[in-house]
C-alpha cells in the first residue's frame, strides 16, 4: 500500500491492513485499462492501469490513476497472489 511506511508481509499483515480501511474507501466505479498477463512457468505477472472515480461531497467525482503489478503462483489448481505493487501516476494530480 503506497500510504504505508513499510511493506505488508504475509496474509495476516494484508488482512489487518484491509480490515483497517474496510468501509472507508469509496469509488463510484473503476476501470482496469491495458491488462496484460505474462506466464513464466508456474508464475503469472499481471500488469494494468487502474482508474477509479471517487465521489465528491459536492457531487460528481474525481479520478485517481494507478499503475499496478500483481504476481501469482500456481498452487495445484489455484493461483495465489504472492506480490502486489501499486503506484500513483502523474495523471492523479
Amino acid at each position: 500500500d503506497p500510504s504505508l511506511e513499510r511493506r505488508l508481509d504475509g496474509r495476516p499483515g494484508c488482512t489487518r491492513a484491509m480490515e483497517a480501511i474496510r468501509g472507508k474507501v469509496a469509488a463510484d466505479r473503476y476501470e482496469l485499462l491495458n491488462p496484460r498477463v505474462q506466464f513464466v512457468g508456474e508464475l503469472a505477472v499481471l500488469t494494468f492501469n487502474y482508474r477509479s472515480f471517487v465521489p465528491l461531497p459536492e457531487g460528481g467525482s474525481r479520478s485517481s490513476f494507478w499503475n499496478s503489478t500483481e504476481i501469482y503462483r500456481r498452487h495445484g489448481e489455484r493461483w495465489l497472489q504472492v506480490h502486489s505493487h501499486w503506484s500513483r501516476t502523474r495523471a492523479s494530480r
